[in-house]
């Protein structure tokens, strides 16, 4: 092992693919963060001759009062090891949010999550989702699988189907036309999904089901491979409305709460609300 900094860079075997996966999504968010930043967002001089848009790794590393090279091993994904308050610091460096700063702490500190992401939910949490009458109710899977939902969100969006590859949520969002037709606002609910999910694919790199819809959707949306490439994040638990143009139901307000339940960590349930828009635009 080799020690910098105070900090122990551990050198092993061949990392698993979940492993491996974790430390390129790292690496992915962290290069992003630092592009989007200029050295006017921080204090530093504007200096010249840069090459390329962004803070460089030295100038990262000066804020976050750690050596360049042990910056450099961090954003690179090498394997390594630290406290919690050099991460704040780094966090603190390229100006995160709460929800950025929880994702980097996820990548760096939690470990992958362990199979059973499938598992069949427990028929006394579905029989609550199933029987809620105020609006739209659901559980989905980590992978954004439809595993239960109530008959007003299968009426609401005309999902899910019978075949478990219909009943993908991300799938249904982003290539199917009537989702983006009855979004009013679709590109922002677009970026939102993606942002969300990211959180959820973080635990599960390597994953062949994961990856493979992953891929499906580089491949079939223009949108969604945009987004991705843009390493975005948000608490996936956070309220949010949407404004939708229903081919029935016309113009609502469709709000949800997501839930985590304890026992059934490998799933969220989310509930929602339905609100007429007022004429002048406002609920």
């Amino acid at each position: 092992m080799v020690v910098v900094d105070t900090t122990t860079i551990m050198t092993g075997p061949g990392l698993s693919a979940k492993e491996a996966g974790r430390r390129t999504l790292l690496s992915d968010f962290l290069r992003s963060r630092r592009a989007r930043l200029t050295s006017q967002d921080v204090g530093l001089p504007a200096g010249s001759h840069r090459r390329v848009p962004g803070l460089r790794r030295e100038e990262v590393a000066i804020l976050a009062d750690v050596g360049i090279t042990w910056y450099t091993w961090l954003e690179q994904g090498r394997p390594i090891r630290m406290a919690p308050a050099t991460l704040d610091r780094v966090a603190d460096a390229l100006r995160l949010d709460r929800h950025e700063r929880a994702y980097l702490s996820g990548l760096v500190f939690s470990k992958p999550a362990d199979a059973g992401w499938d598992l069949p939910i427990p028929e006394r949490v579905a029989k609550v989702v199933r029987s809620y009458a105020d609006g739209p109710a659901f559980i989905r899977g980590p992978r954004w699988d439809v595993l239960v939902w109530n008959d007003i969100f299968s009426r609401l969006f005309g999902f899910p189907g019978r075949s478990p590859d219909d009943r993908n949520a991300l799938r249904h969002a982003f290539l199917d036309p009537h989702v983006r037709r009855m979004n009013v606002d679709w590109p922002a609910i677009a970026r939102r999904l993606v942002a969300s999910f990211r959180n959820d694919y973080a635990q599960h790199t390597g994953d062949e089901a994961f990856e493979a819809l992953v891929d499906e959707l580089k491949r079939e949306s223009a949108t969604f491979a945009r987004l991705w490439r843009e390493s975005i994040v948000v608490s996936p638990t956070e309220e949010r409305s949407t404004r939708l143009q229903h081919p029935t139901l016309g113009s609502i307000f469709y709000g949800t709460v997501s839930l985590l339940i304890p026992d059934v960590p490998h799933a969220t349930v989310v509930f929602g609300t339905l609100d007429p828009v007022e004429p002048n635009g406002n609920g």
